[in-house]
């Protein structure tokens, strides 16, 4: 699986990919920017998912369109407001939150004061299914700052 954590100002997710209990990689690309009119696109979930969702954002996210993916999307628009995509229809992300198998994990660590940085730092140590690399999105700068 993997992480996704806001905390209101950044947008982070972690690089790892697994398959049953195997870790197969820890740099797996789950983080695009500029995707159709989209400024930022993070993923979580099967990763074989993630193309089909990606072409189905940049080819402007019909609802209908929304096919059988067993993931989830989370893109920042022109106006930086993040939207949660796991079907067709958005959900509007406007406060803490997260996504993924160590989402507990980073809810709370955020909960108790931590950023969305230091919550997927703490998620890596305690959640099997999250590791490598962070990927950070700043909303406001509306740039890639990790």
């Amino acid at each position: 699986m993997t992480t996704i954590a806001f905390d209101g100002k950044q947008l982070v997710v972690d690089s790892m990919s697994s398959a049953d209990h195997l870790r197969i990689s820890r740099t797996c690309q789950k983080m695009w920017l500029s995707v159709g009119t989209f400024r930022c696109v993070a993923m979580a979930g099967q990763v074989s998912h993630y193309a089909p969702i990606i072409k189905w954002l940049e080819d402007g996210a019909i609802p209908e369109a929304w096919g059988d993916w067993d993931a989830v999307a989370w893109a920042v628009t022109a106006d930086k407001q993040v939207l949660r995509y796991t079907g067709g229809y958005p959900e509007v992300v406007n406060k803490k939150d997260a996504d993924g198998s160590g989402a507990e994990i980073a809810m709370g660590a955020m909960g108790a004061g931590a950023t969305a940085v230091q919550a997927l730092a703490i998620a890596i140590e305690f959640d099997l299914f999250t590791g490598g690399e962070l990927s950070v999105f700043d909303i406001k700068k509306s740039k890639l700052v990790h």
